[in-house]
C-alpha cells in the first residue's frame, strides 16, 4: 500500500516536471515558427520573376501557400497544446500535494503501528523472561539442577532481555524500514535532479537543479561506517546460530541426562524430590527446547535482516554518490 502511494507521488512529480519541460519546448517551437511564417508571407507579397510563365508562377505561389498553411496549422496546434498544458498547471500541483499527503499520513500510521507492535513484543518478552526466571529460581534450590536452571535462564536472557535477540531483531526492522524509506525518497530526488540538470545544468548553476530536501539523510561516511559495523557483526550472529543448532541437535541427549539424574537416589540427608518439583524440572527442560527453537528462529530472522540492511545501505550509498556527481 505504502509503496503504491510512493509510486503515485513519484508519478505526480514526474508529471509536474514534464509539464514544465513541455511548456518550454512549445514556447521555443512557437518562437521559431513566427519568423518562418513571416518570411513566407513576405515572399507571397513579393512580385514573381517576370521571366517565369504564369503556370510556374502559380505553382510557386501554391507551394508557398501550402508551406505557410502547414506552419499556421502547426502553430495553432502548439498553441492549443500550450493552453492545455497551462490549464493543467493548477491540477498537477494539487495532484502532487494529495499524493504527498497520502504518503505522509500512511508513513505516520505505519510508524505508529510499528511502534505499538514493538512495544507489545517487548512487554511479551519481558513477561516470558520473568516467568522463566521464577521457575529457574525454584529449580535452582535443588543443588543437582542449579547449573541446568542457570543455563536455561541465560538462554532466556539472550532471547528476551532488553538487549537480547528479539530486541536486536526489532531494532533491525526499524533501521531497515527507515533505510528503505530513505532510499525511495533519494531515488525520487535523484530522478528529479537528473531531469533538472538535463534541462538546464549545462547552461545554469547548481542552485537550479540541486535538491533542498536531503539534509535528513545520513551522510556517505556515516553510511559506510554502518555497513562496516554490520559486516563485522554478521559472522558473529551466524556463528552463534551454529552453536544454537548444535545445542538443539543434542536436546534428546540432554533430556536423557536429566532423566538419569532424576532417577538417581538422593544423597544422604536430602529429601526425595516431590512430584511438583519434578514436574517443574521437566517444564524447565521443555522450556530449554523452546528457547533454543526461539533463538534459532529469531536469530535467523535477525541475521537475514542484517544482510538485507547491508544491501539496502549499500544501494543508498551508491545513490548518494550518484547525487553528489551533480555538484
Amino acid at each position: 500500500m505504502l509503496a503504491s502511494l510512493r509510486l503515485s507521488l513519484r508519478d505526480a512529480e514526474e508529471r509536474a516536471e514534464e509539464r514544465v519541460r513541455r511548456r518550454s519546448e512549445i514556447a521555443n517551437q512557437l518562437g521559431t515558427l513566427d519568423p518562418q511564417i513571416e518570411s513566407l508571407t513576405n515572399e507571397l507579397r513579393a512580385s514573381s520573376p517576370l521571366d517565369l510563365s504564369e503556370q510556374l508562377k502559380e505553382a510557386a505561389r501554391t507551394r508557398l501557400l501550402a508551406r505557410r498553411q502547414a506552419l499556421l496549422h502547426r502553430r495553432d496546434t502548439l498553441r492549443a497544446e500550450l493552453a492545455w498544458v497551462e490549464e493543467r498547471a493548477v491540477l498537477i500541483p494539487w495532484q502532487r500535494d494529495q499524493a504527498e499527503l497520502q504518503v505522509t499520513r500512511s508513513e505516520e500510521l505505519l510508524t505508529l503501528l510499528d511502534a505499538t507492535l514493538q512495544e507489545l513484543r517487548r512487554d511479551e518478552a519481558q513477561r516470558a523472561l520473568e516467568e522463566v526466571r521464577s521457575r529457574s529460581g525454584q529449580v535452582a534450590q535443588e543443588q543437582a539442577f542449579a547449573e541446568m536452571a542457570a543455563d536455561i535462564e541465560q538462554l532466556a536472557e539472550i532471547l528476551w532481555a532488553p538487549d537480547g535477540v528479539i530486541a536486536d531483531s526489532l531494532a533491525a526492522d526499524t533501521a531497515l524500514a527507515q533505510t528503505r524509506k530513505n532510499l525511495v525518497d533519494l531515488e525520487r530526488i535523484l530522478q528529479l535532479t537528473r531531469r533538472r540538470f538535463e534541462a538546464m545544468g549545462h547552461d545554469g548553476d547548481i542552485t537550479q537543479w540541486w535538491p533542498r530536501d536531503t539534509t535528513d539523510f545520513p551522510g556517505i561516511p556515516e553510511t559506510a561506517s554502518e555497513i562496516r559495523r554490520l559486516e563485522a557483526l554478521l559472522p558473529k550472529v551466524q556463528h552463534q546460530l551454529i552453536q544454537y543448532e548444535q545445542e538443539r541437535a543434542r536436546f534428546r541427549e540432554f533430556e536423557g541426562e536429566i532423566s538419569t539424574l532424576l532417577e538417581e537416589p538422593q544423597s544422604a540427608g536430602n529429601e526425595p524430590l516431590t512430584p511438583e518439583v519434578q514436574s517443574l524440572i521437566w517444564d524447565l527442560v521443555h522450556t530449554r527446547r523452546e528457547l533454543l527453537d526461539g533463538l534459532l528462529n529469531q536469530g535467523g530472522r535477525y541475521s537475514s535482516r542484517l544482510e538485507e540492511l547491508v544491501t539496502v545501505l549499500t544501494n543508498f550509498m551508491v545513490r548518494s554518490e550518484e547525487l553528489l556527481s551533480y555538484t
